[in-house]
């Protein structure tokens, strides 16, 4: 899978899309902003030390934890975060010593199942719907409720 420059590790090409990349650029930059003043604050509150990868790990689960809308930035940013802590392995690097990804996003309010929608979603349909299909200027209007339809639970 070939990464995007424009929007990290979501394997799609917005280039004709430049509505979506705002969305998501600015929903992920308010989002990033507030979580990382809210970890800091905490973190000093409570006078904990961090190592620079802790609070990292710990920034990234709690973006996942806010990213709770239905809407297609908000799935496509769900499934960035995912990945960035399955691929750089966060699980093991979070203080709160979490078992398995599947705890991480359940404490996120995701449902397992609905890991596997999210990552098939962004892996498989969407990239089939623009590619195959040339629905690129309909991905604005889908959203989570309508496309849990095509993926049957696993």
């Amino acid at each position: 899978m070939q990464d995007n420059q424009q929007t990290g590790i979501i394997p799609l090409d917005f280039s004709q899309e430049s509505f979506l990349a705002r969305e998501i650029e600015g929903l992920e930059s308010v989002k990033l902003e507030a979580t990382r003043n809210t970890v800091s604050e905490f973190v000093r509150s409570q006078g904990v030390s961090l190592t620079d990868t802790e609070m990292e790990t710990v920034i990234t689960v709690q973006i996942l934890k806010e990213l709770n809308s239905i809407d297609l930035a908000s799935l496509l940013l769900r499934y960035k975060y995912l990945r960035k802590i399955r691929d750089d392995n966060l699980v093991t690097r979070h203080p709160g010593q979490y078992a398995s990804l599947a705890e991480v996003v359940t404490e996120a309010g995701i449902l397992v199942s609905e890991l596997s929608r999210i990552v098939d979603l962004v892996e498989i349909v969407f990239p089939y719907l623009g590619n195959t299909l040339h629905m690129e200027q309909h991905y604005q209007s889908i959203n989570i409720k309508r496309c849990r339809c095509l993926m049957k639970a696993k």
